[in-house]
């Protein structure tokens, strides 16, 4: 505790003022990997999230997510069914399958909101 009854503030990422050295008088070994670990994690989801936006619309789930906010009944629960299939969406029943002769939503309302909402 310092006087005015404050914790101390962790060590910064970035040497002192004063000119120091991380190895000299920095933050201990584990403060150190924390500040190598977060650039890389920035930047690892940086390029996951420019890998994955262009193979959404790609396969033209703009137009299927679309159709899907406007459409009622067995259309929606088909239309439903091939936007969670191709966004390997985790489904109700584990397994489950669609008889076509008489549909069953197999995912979620909220996770197929979840993945057109971005849109």
């Amino acid at each position: 505790m310092t006087s005015a009854g404050r914790p101390p503030t962790p060590a910064p990422c970035r040497p002192s003022a004063r000119g120091g050295d991380l190895r000299q008088r920095g933050p201990g070994p584990r403060r150190r990997r924390a500040c190598r670990r977060g650039p890389l994690l920035l930047l690892t989801t940086l390029l996951a999230g420019l890998c994955l936006a262009p193979a959404a619309t790609a396969d033209g789930s703009l137009a299927r997510c679309n159709a899907w906010q406007r459409s009622s009944g067995v259309a929606r629960i088909l239309l439903g069914n091939a936007i969670g299939a191709a966004h390997y969406l985790t489904k109700r029943v584990r397994l489950q399958e669609s008889p076509p002769d008489h549909p069953v939503a197999l995912y979620h309302d909220s996770d197929i909101q979840r993945v057109c909402s971005w849109r």
